[in-house]
């Protein structure tokens, strides 16, 4: 038989018990081997084992080549670069206009991964009140909410209660995230992007909406500009570079300051945050995709940044976080 023994990296992944939930992009199922193929107790207890009542399919030769990879903590990564929310739509793959108070979904435009952006298709009539209600029936899996390019806040498949008080606006965005497809059981056609109407409290009824597709797997050509040239909100696209100066090692991005959204680094998707859900914290880099020299680390934060935006980074450390839930992260001490 064969053993399912090495934790697996893995980006996309949501799970369906008694509610939607997120899977560590490690998977953590005490297997013999870890993400970066370290080798375990466990691993030693089964191969002891094998060797016990199996000996003739050994070879004590190869038992000796087995080693852990190498790790490092690369330090901080400065992030002085920026794509605000917006020019966000410069990294639009496609774009769509629908008529009709539903918009398309994420099957409808042939996108698989990532984000779909929603706007009215026309503007919306001036409101009366300054406070309006927002009303998403059906995010699939989480929408984001910003008004004149401001974050407000989200809508998300496991809140009981799917509306949003949202201010007076120009402009209405919003952005919804594929979270992971549900790949068992009765909920297996797990559609995504906004299922059903968008309603405001205001009245205004919105017939039309225009869509623009963002997989993010284009970041490399974003057009980013100084940090401290521009002012800095959610929504946005943040860079830094590291360097590597000798032989590439195994690391791992702390991602405790940060919010909510994806990591990349050359321009390989390396991964998710939610920290304040967790329960992972800190997301794998395998050596093999650094280089030595100049390296790239590029986020987008969709909801929150931490206090001191003119000094914003994360750090690369040579351990991972799987487990432990902190629950007032925007309060840690931003040093």
């Amino acid at each position: 038989k064969q053993w399912y023994q090495r934790r697996v990296a893995i980006t996309a992944g949501m799970a369906v018990e008694a509610k939607y939930q997120p899977d560590p992009t490690s998977y953590d199922y005490d297997a013999p081997l870890t993400e970066c193929g370290d080798v375990t107790s466990k691993y030693y207890a089964i191969r002891d084992a094998i060797k016990k009542h199996r000996p003739m399919i050994f070879d004590e030769s190869l038992l000796s080549k087995v080693h852990n990879s190498t790790k490092k903590a690369y330090g901080k990564v400065y992030l002085e670069k920026i794509l605000p929310f917006t020019s966000i739509k410069e990294l639009s793959t496609s774009t769509f206009t629908t008529q009709g108070p539903t918009p398309l979904t994420f099957e409808d435009v042939k996108q698989d991964f990532g984000y779909v952006l929603y706007e009215p298709g026309f503007s919306i009539p001036s409101q009366s009140d300054n406070e309006i209600e927002l009303t998403i029936d059906k995010p699939r899996d989480r929408v984001t909410v910003y008004t004149d390019g401001k974050f407000v806040g989200a809508i998300y498949r496991n809140d009981k209660i799917r509306k949003l008080k949202i201010p007076k606006f120009e402009r209405l965005s919003l952005l919804a995230e594929n979270m992971g497809r549900i790949n068992y059981g009765p909920h297996i056609h797990d559609f995504k992007g906004i299922l059903g109407d968008i309603k405001l409290s205001s009245g205004a009824r919105v017939t039309s909406w225009k869509m623009w597709t963002l997989p993010l797997n284009n970041t490399k050509s974003a057009n980013f500009r100084s940090l401290h040239q521009d002012h800095t909100e959610p929504g946005c696209l943040l860079q830094g570079t590291f360097q590597v100066d000798s032989n590439p090692a195994d690391t791992w991005i702390k991602m405790d300051w940060f919010t909510k959204g994806v990591i990349f680094v050359n321009n390989r998707n390396v991964g998710r945050y939610w920290p304040k859900e967790g329960p992972q914290r800190h997301i794998y880099v395998p050596a093999v995709w650094l280089r030595r020299g100049s390296n790239t680390l590029t986020l987008f934060e969709s909801d929150a940044l931490p206090n001191n935006r003119m000094n914003l980074f994360v750090e690369l450390v040579d351990h991972p976080d799987l487990g432990g839930v902190k629950t007032d992260l925007l309060n840690v001490k931003y040093f």
